[in-house]
């Protein structure tokens, strides 16, 4: 299976992480999987999803490991991104959380842990909002 890697520029929620490092992890899970590692495609920041969307439209591999779901979770339309790329690619990795969709269960699994990463950080904006006030 020959996969290409999906490196972003943006920081996520646990910090900045250089695309040297972002680079190393997808390689890293994909080896311990036996898969080709083909090269990281790298979205730079304030552009995403624009190289993730071209990426499902090519055919020259057979999936797409992306960094983090974080990278996801951060895009205002990321259920309907990943829906594009359960559609379009048949496997997706994601190498620091080592989470690997390749069937119906496994997308369902991960699109549930992003809708749960997602409002988790939400509700700790609110909370934060909420702080000054508690202390009373």
């Amino acid at each position: 299976m020959k996969v290409v890697g999906y490196i972003a520029s943006d920081s996520l929620r646990l910090g900045f992480a250089s695309h040297q490092i972002q680079n190393q992890s997808i390689q890293r899970f994909l080896l311990k999987r036996g898969a080709t590692f083909l090269l990281s495609w790298t979205e730079y920041k304030g552009c995403a999803p624009m190289v993730l969307e071209s990426l499902t439209r090519e055919d020259f591999h057979d999936g797409i490991c992306l960094y983090s779901l974080e990278q996801l979770g951060a895009l205002a339309n990321a259920p309907a991104v990943f829906r594009r790329l359960r559609e379009n690619v048949g496997w997706i990795g994601f190498a620091r959380e080592e989470i690997v969709c390749d069937s119906d269960e496994s997308f369902a699994k991960a699109q549930e842990l992003l809708w749960l990463q997602s409002n988790l950080m939400r509700s700790r904006g609110d909370l934060a909002m909420l702080a000054p006030f508690m202390s009373r």
